[in-house]
């Protein structure tokens, strides 16, 4: 889990960097990379 908290973080920072609307793709594909990295964490168990 701490790991998925970790990269949570990173990518937070990376979209408060981002506030121009070009990057509005990138920022929904990083946190769909997320969401789904947390679904295979839980349903994979620890």
């Amino acid at each position: 889990m701490s790991s998925f908290c970790i990269e949570l973080r990173q990518i937070r920072s990376i979209c408060s960097r981002m506030n121009w609307p070009d990057t509005i793709l990138e920022k929904t594909a990083l946190c769909l990379k997320t969401c789904l990295n947390f679904v295979k964490f839980m349903l994979v168990g620890q």
